[in-house]
């Protein structure tokens, strides 16, 4: 287990607005959380990091994507799809969806490139 990979300041740049206290230490646990999954996802991230195959500021921007969208979330209220007013609707949605999550784009910014080599076989047959 490594550093946290995100910090509030970074979460709350992101909102543009000034956390309060309850937020403040839901942020910190899931910064701390999503920093995991990350790791759970891409075991090598902080190694590629170190060693400059992967710019540190993708993973704290994703990290700190990722602790947004769960403090959205939590303002919308969890699992709440729409409202509509000046009649008060509140639709649910019921998902089996985690408040931390990575977007398939993510997932793949933080996967090692895989090296592949031309052409479509991977069994050629050679000249004799």
């Amino acid at each position: 287990m490594g550093p946290d990979l995100s910090d509030v300041d970074e979460v709350q740049a992101l909102l543009g607005d000034d956390l309060d206290e309850v937020e403040t230490r839901k942020v910190e646990s899931w910064i701390t959380r999503a920093s995991a999954l990350i790791r759970y996802v891409a075991p090598t991230v902080d190694d590629r990091m170190y060693s400059g195959a992967l710019d540190p500021a993708l993973v704290h921007g994703i990290a700190a994507e990722m602790v947004t969208r769960a403090v959205q979330a939590d303002r919308i209220g969890f699992r709440v799809r729409s409202e509509t007013f000046p009649e008060v609707a509140t639709q649910y949605r019921d998902s089996d969806e985690p408040l931390l999550y990575l977007l398939d784009y993510e997932r793949d910014l933080l996967s090692p490139p895989v090296k592949r080599r031309p052409g479509a076989f991977s069994i050629r047959p050679g000249v004799s």
